[in-house]
């Protein structure tokens, strides 16, 4: 049996570039997916950042749709529009991002396998023992690395078993594709504790006469993502008659360790997902490239216990904790406002004061500035009643127990 230095299971962006950066290096690299196509089957709204695009070259192709203007729609209807200096963040076809991100990997030299369910795994002092099942023939794998990576975005089968971690919480998030009659003008953001608790739903144009719609919420979402397409469906002209909606659960913040022994987690498998928006292509890819730079060293030198991988876990929560636990907690607190707050909070908005305050501070990937600053503007907390102590938030990671 062959031993390759690194298995990950798991195709997304998160498994897929941290595959691509090991063999680079000249790694064996075995990858895992148990769909029959990498990036199939998979719901996100497939937003992603000017960022990262400039940081990993990612296929300008893969673009539909840019995002510089948006509209944000309150309560009663009350809408404030934002237009930005230049492109925030673009709109791409996730699949298309996955089977791009895949070529990438096997040309660089990565074994990747599809159709491979992975039902078992067996670490001890030597090697980790993976293994499957192969979904068209039914035939059992049993394949050999030196360390495991688990890239399986929300699937924690495995966590408590390898004595990892798991989110604090989830929110839940529905999301379809609609044609429309009209080009619809750009990407809208809904908030309403009535309409999205806890959240809030939106509509992103990907073509002249298609958008892609979707909510999130605390609890159920099948009932409010129904309400949501009855309550706004007429002003995207929607034409569709019957619709394929797609449900998933968001991990929210993190409880415990990302690492044990030959074992690490990456992407939304280790709660590498932005809490105030639910996206993780992002901070996954980047969660990825810290995972890297610390197995690096960690297989030349063939220290691959926890204490050795631990550095991986530090660096990475150093560089986006604050930004995790800060926006769980600032998410919790706005989940909190009943939508008579939401309503004073949109006509405050309204004044230019406050958009000044977005075109100085807004990142799509990196949010904890901006709400910080919002909250610290004395007319926003006598505004919403905000305690003092979360104007100025102490923010301490919540992996370290």
């Amino acid at each position: 049996m062959k031993m390759f230095d690194v298995i990950i299971v798991g195709g997304g962006p998160a498994g897929l570039h941290l595959g691509i950066l090991l063999a680079k290096e000249g790694y064996s690299v075995l990858l895992l997916d148990n769909r029959d196509i990498i990036g199939s089957q998979k719901i996100c709204t497939g937003i992603v950042g000017e960022e990262a695009f400039l940081k990993w070259n990612l296929p300008r192709e893969l673009v539909l749709s840019s995002i510089q203007n948006m509209k944000f729609v309150g309560p009663k209807n009350i809408e404030i529009n934002y237009h930005h200096y230049e492109p925030l963040a673009h709109v791409v076809n996730r699949h298309e991002l996955d089977l791009a991100l895949a070529k990438r990997a096997i040309d660089n030299g990565v074994s990747v396998r599809s159709n491979s369910k992975v039902e078992h795994i067996h670490v001890d002092s030597n090697n980790v023992l993976v293994v499957g099942r192969n979904n068209l023939d039914k035939i059992t794998f049993y394949e050999k690395g030196r360390i495991l990576v688990l890239a399986t975005g929300v699937n924690y089968k495995f966590h408590k078993k390898l004595q990892l971690g798991c989110p604090e919480s989830f929110l839940n998030a529905a999301q379809t594709h609609i044609y429309v009659s009209n080009p619809m003008e750009c990407t809208t953001c809904y908030v309403s504790r009535k309409l999205a608790p806890g959240a809030f739903a939106w509509a992103v144009p990907i073509s002249q006469n298609q958008i892609r719609v979707g909510l999130m919420a605390e609890g159920a979402v099948h009932s409010l993502f129904n309400v949501f397409l009855e309550n706004y469906g007429h002003t995207w002209k929607k034409i569709d008659s019957s619709l394929t909606i797609g449900y998933k659960p968001i991990a929210q913040g993190w409880k415990g360790s990302i690492v044990s022994d030959r074992v690490i987690a990456v992407g939304e498998a280790a709660g590498q997902v932005k809490t105030t928006t639910g996206g993780g292509i992002y901070y996954g890819m980047l969660g990825s490239e810290i995972a890297a730079e610390i197995l690096f060293d960690c297989l030349r030198k063939n220290t691959l216990k926890k204490k050795d991988l631990y550095a991986y876990e530090k660096k990475i929560w150093n560089k986006i904790g604050s930004e995790i636990r800060g926006g769980y907690i600032l998410r919790k607190f706005f989940s909190e406002l009943d939508d008579c707050q939401i309503e004073k909070l949109f006509k405050f908005a309204q004044r230019d004061g406050l958009l000044k305050i977005l075109q100085n501070y807004i990142h799509f990937d990196w949010h904890l500035s901006l709400l910080l600053s919002v909250l610290s503007l004395p007319s926003i907390h006598n505004l919403l009643g905000i305690r003092k102590d979360l104007i100025h938030l102490n923010i301490k990671p919540s992996w370290k127990n």
